[in-house]
């Protein structure tokens, strides 16, 4: 997948600027392309050239993984590329709607059972993303983890609809497929307190996100 021209420029000036790790990481979001490069990268190159095998559990972790030197070049080299034709696949609505779902797992995660929040968001985001990758590649999940060392909860999530975040994937899939029957049957199911005005509230606060906000 490619990149956007303006995303590149603005995470290499973000890495030549040495700013907190988080503030990359949410650059990192707003790019589900440049999120799953760097998630293969990561797991196919390691030291001296041997394969990572790490489980990655969150983008923070995937950046700490490749290093903010190895990250600088690559995004360099990325920004070099010859780009061709007029349309461009990072900005596409389907990646766009995997930033969007990432965003939405993360707040279900906060509304859902206490717990660990911080890591389950993370790995929440993660398996969003990742759900829309089957359409936007024209790939079986099964085929893209292959290349992605993923979290063993995420890895069952995306592929069984196993344990709460495959209980949020499959009401996402219900909800924007405007099966209204299949998500009040999911949304009774999950642990905590979800209605449909949590769903609602969760699109609203992902979009203003989506669209530049700080929430």
């Amino acid at each position: 997948l490619s990149a956007s021209q303006a995303a590149l420029i603005r995470l290499v000036n973000l890495v030549g600027r040495d700013v907190d790790t988080s503030v990359i990481e949410d650059a990192f979001k707003h790019e589900p392309a440049l999120t799953l490069n760097l998630l293969r990268i990561v797991n196919s190159v390691g030291h001296r050239g041997s394969r990572l095998g790490q489980p990655v559990t969150s983008l923070r972790h995937a950046i700490t993984l490749f290093g903010r030197r190895h990250l600088q070049r690559w995004l360099s080299l990325l920004l070099l590329a010859p780009h061709g034709g007029e349309c461009d696949p990072a900005r596409s609505p389907l990646l766009q709607v995997a930033a969007l779902r990432g965003r939405m797992m993360e707040l279900l995660i906060e509304v859902g059972p206490p717990g660990n929040h911080r890591q389950r968001a993370d790995l929440a985001f993660l398996t969003g993303i990742l759900s829309m990758m089957p359409v936007a590649l024209g790939l079986p999940i099964e085929e893209i983890l292959q290349q992605i060392a993923v979290d063993r909860e995420v890895h069952s999530a995306l592929c069984q609809h196993a344990g709460l975040l495959g209980q949020f994937i499959a009401l996402l899939e219900c909800f924007d497929g405007d099966d209204a029957a299949g998500c009040d049957y999911l949304l009774t199911a999950l642990p905590g307190h979800f209605d449909r005005y949590t769903l609602n509230t969760c699109l609203s606060v992902a979009l203003r996100w989506l669209n530049g906000g700080s929430e």
